[in-house]
């Protein structure tokens, strides 16, 4: 298994959204589900075969989870291994919410009677 993972800065990860980087999820789907970088996907390292189904090796991927959260050292490792440009954002999701940057939220809505 290949053991360098590119760490990479805001910046960069700016630079790939803005460029089309597919950003990948590794956070649990409860977490995903309450808010996610706009446009993530939800996936783990356990379940790659079916990732890499919908990947596409010439395209950009960054992989994150919570911030320090070592969940998508596996997953993106496992990609790099396969020939994908894969990297690791670890400020994660919470970095990307201090920015404002754009997210995915899901709000429940209360009735009202």
């Amino acid at each position: 298994m290949n053991s360098l993972v590119d760490i990479i800065e805001l910046s960069t990860i700016l630079e790939l959204f803005k460029r089309g980087a597919i950003f990948i999820d590794v956070r649990d789907s409860k977490e995903f589900s309450k808010g996610h970088i706009l446009g993530a996907i939800n996936f783990s390292a356990d379940n790659i075969d079916e990732l890499l189904k919908i990947l596409s090796v010439d395209v950009e991927i960054v992989v994150y989870g919570d911030r320090d959260d070592e969940r998508g050292i596996e997953l993106t490792e496992r990609l790099i291994d396969l020939g994908f440009m894969a990297y690791r954002f670890v400020g994660g999701y919470q970095t990307w919410v201090e920015n404002l940057l754009p997210i995915k939220e899901n709000i429940e809505m209360e009735s009202v009677l």
